[in-house]
This record gives structure tokens, sequence and C-alpha cells, in this order.
């Protein structure tokens, strides 16, 4: 579930892959979105998956 509904960031300028994009990174555009759509987060996901 959560390779589909959350997203999977990476940082170009880091080079490295990141859940929950910092604001520095969104506004610079140093982001690409490798997986996933940005529905749920990760602590949304597992709470699913215990109660589903």
């Amino acid at each position: 579930m959560g390779a589909v509904l959350q997203a999977s960031y990476f940082d170009t300028k880091r080079k490295v892959i990141v859940e929950k994009p910092s604001a520095s990174a969104v506004a610079s555009g140093d982001l690409k979105r490798i997986s996933g759509r940005d529905i749920l987060t990760n602590e949304q996901v597992n709470v699913v998956s215990v109660h589903g």
C-alpha cells in the first residue's frame, strides 16, 4: 500500500531519497518524485495497515 499511496522523492542536490521533502528542497526545485502518490504519510500507511 505504501508503494502506491506514499510518495518517495530524490533530492538531486543532496543525492538522497527522502519521504518528507524539506521546504527548501521544494522551493529550489531540487526534488524529483520517483514513486508513489502524495496521498498518505508513512504513519498513515502504518495505521491503515494495522487496522485494515
